[in-house]
């Protein structure tokens, strides 16, 4: 009886183990995290061994993750999206604070040209803030415009120069296509112009709250060139700018590592009849910009047919 009790107690031990252990994100002996829970997945990598390339590097310093390239000046990572392929990392907005009467002007620009990253144009809008100013952010495809008009009794308009987005002294402008370079040239009229901040951010991360801050997060869209294998539930593909590994269906996980592919935890006990749903997420002017899906086992679906593995152990006889 003691040694039946014991052998089911390390069955059921065993079982747990085996549904717990998670797909890897990093290679085999390498670590995913830089001390502040920002995972670093592969094809990115901490050190130069456990990246895809040096391009995909990432420099570890004092607990923050740095992607180690100098046209990005080793910004500081904040997240990856393997989904849509985009690296969020900390950049740079331009501000001015004028007398009044006097006119001041700023430029900043990143050019993105020898690299495989791209500015991302499904996260990154263009925002100016402040009254009585402009800015203008030139890209490789074309020029947008936002502007502000001055004080007028207490009551701040806003003049709308390009298509886009306006609350109260704020200019939003959205992206139809991805770029490699960019800069923004910043003018105050002069004129009771106070402070204005132009920026490109990403839009996910974007605080309508509190945006006159030095630094913003930034949206890049990384490509490959130099994929060998995915794993083996993904399909290798071509994409508008390079090649990608991608996961479908009931997977989900790393494509881009041979076992970091999984069956997704909301199908695991029905992964034959796993049901999926559309979900669309719009922006405030009512254009689709994501769409994603969802997964669930049918209602009831019998319990018997769960996927969870069991390790079973023989003890004696």
């Amino acid at each position: 009886m003691k040694l039946f009790q014991a052998y089911m107690r390390l069955l059921i031990l065993l079982s747990l183990t085996a549904t717990s252990l998670a797909t890897p994100n990093a290679k085999t002996g390498c670590s995913d995290t830089c001390g502040n829970n920002v995972t670093i997945p592969y094809p990115f990598g901490i050190g130069t061994e456990c990246s895809i390339n040096h391009w995909y590097t990432v420099v570890c310093k004092s607990s923050r993750p740095y992607l180690n390239v100098s046209a990005l000046h080793q910004l500081e990572v904040l997240r990856v999206n393997m989904t849509y392929q985009e690296v969020v990392v900390d950049t740079t907005s331009i501000s001015y604070c004028s007398d009044p009467g006097r006119k001041s002007s700023q430029i900043t620009s990143i050019d993105l040209g020898d690299t495989p990253f791209w500015f991302s144009e499904l996260n990154n809008i263009f925002v100016f803030e402040g009254s009585c100013g402009s800015a203008t952010m030139i890209n490789n495809k074309n020029a947008t415009t936002c502007s502000t008009s001055c004080l007028n009794n207490n009551n701040v308009t806003v003049t709308e120069t390009t298509k886009g987005n306006f609350v109260s002294d704020r200019c939003i402008k959205n992206f139809d296509h991805p770029f490699q370079y960019y800069s923004i040239n910043q003018t105050s009229s002069g004129r009771d112009a106070g402070c204005g901040y132009g920026m490109l951010v990403d839009e996910v991360s974007y605080d309508t709250e509190n945006t006159s801050v030095a630094s913003v997060p930034i949206s890049l869209f990384w490509t490959l060139n130099d994929i060998q294998n995915c794993c083996p539930a993904a399909e290798k593909g071509n994409v508008t700018i390079g090649m990608e590994c991608k996961v479908s269906g009931i997977y989900t996980g790393n494509p881009y590592l041979s076992d970091g592919c999984e069956v997704r935890e909301e199908c695991a006990s029905c992964p034959e009849d796993c049901i999926k749903y559309r979900n669309t997420t719009t922006d405030d002017a009512g254009l689709n910009r994501r769409v994603t899906y969802n997964y669930t086992c049918p209602h009831n679906y019998p319990l018997h047919n769960s996927g969870r593995k069991a390790i079973g152990v023989i003890l004696g006889n």
